[in-house]
């Protein structure tokens, strides 16, 4: 079968009731994502850090993350402008190796709720209010969804969410000021894989069993995969196990959904899963543009492409324009 229109897609959320799963990708511009937040939390630490603290002697899965992942950071990104030749190599890497378990998981939720802090809509989950009453799946910790959906949809937070408190400024002085603090992470799957909490894990996973959606639509989320497998394996094989011979569509919306697509078809044993390439904080404006009739004449797909060339992957989209 043919790849699903736009047109047919926002036809297909307005009209059933779905289950959508949301990663990052559904926060794109609002939150890091992965390799930038490791990006942000490494660099933080070189140019706040309070010097060379002793070795730490276990790292937490977040700080293993941020060493294997940045300690090749160009030394040009490192110090913001270019390197004369000859420069001695800057200890960037040993640094990492002392970044406090506590600070990186501190700035981490820093920097995850700060969107949420500010209270800002946006139309990455603005567009969902237009759809058709849904459960949400949401497997980001910023709680943009339920702040923004939750009176609408039934939102189900499989991670956690963190308190908005620590997007706010005074964490940022606090975490300033420390070398050192750590807050409890009550029932929160942060940058870890998700055995360590499978007990909490699933039941919040049961709370969305009993669910019967027309489709499945899985938005900006790979189920965590890196180096083969997938960090959120609870979650793939419950949606395997639950979704197998699932009779309605499947859509995997990213801006490279094939391997993943690939993977749930042959999970699911299903015909009927389709791969749409689109960044949904793009595709979600394009949606509340035709929706308030700015198209301008134009395809979903035109002005999503119209909006990704001008504006770019990065931007999140507070209103439509006037």
């Amino acid at each position: 079968m043919r790849v699903p229109t736009f047109e047919n897609l926002l036809q297909h959320f307005r009209s059933a009731r779905g289950l959508y799963l949301l990663g990052a990708g559904a926060s794109a511009g609002l939150a890091p994502i992965g390799h930038e937040l490791y990006r942000r939390l490494a660099l933080d630490w070189w140019r706040n850090g309070r010097g060379f603290p002793p070795d730490i002697g276990v790292h937490i899965s977040l700080v293993e993350r941020v060493i294997e992942s940045q300690s090749n950071c160009p030394e040009e990104e490192i110090i913001g402008r270019s390197i004369r030749p000859g420069t001695p190599r800057f200890p960037f890497a040993e640094m990492l190796q002392r970044l406090p378990n506590g600070r990186a998981q501190l700035q981490a939720m820093r920097e995850l709720t700060e969107e949420h802090y500010k209270n800002r809509l946006t139309d990455n989950y603005r567009v969902f209010r237009t759809f058709y009453p849904s459960v949400i799946l949401n497997y980001n910790l910023d709680g943009l969804a339920s702040l923004e959906c939750g009176n609408w949809h039934r939102v189900i937070d499989i991670h956690g969410t963190i308190d908005p408190w620590f997007g706010s400024p005074g964490v940022e002085k606090l975490i300033a000021h420390e070398l050192d603090v750590s807050f409890p992470t009550d029932g929160l799957i942060l940058c870890e894989p998700e055995g360590g909490r499978e007990l909490i894990l699933r039941r919040r996973l049961a709370a969305a069993a009993s669910t019967s959606p027309n489709f499945v639509a899985v938005i900006g989320y790979s189920f965590a995969k890196r180096s083969g497998s997938y960090d959120d394996y609870v979650s793939f094989e419950w949606f395997a196990e639950r979704f197998r011979g699932f009779e309605g569509y499947v859509y995997v919306l990213d801006p490279s959904p094939e391997e993943l697509q690939s993977a749930v078809a042959g999970a699911l044993g299903s015909r009927r899963v389709f791969g749409v390439r689109a960044w949904w904080n793009v595709l979600s404006h394009a949606f509340c543009l035709h929706l308030c009739g700015r198209g301008l004449g134009r395809s979903i797909y035109a002005t999503h492409e119209m909006l990704l060339s001008v504006y770019g992957a990065g931007c999140a989209f507070s209103s439509a324009p006037s």
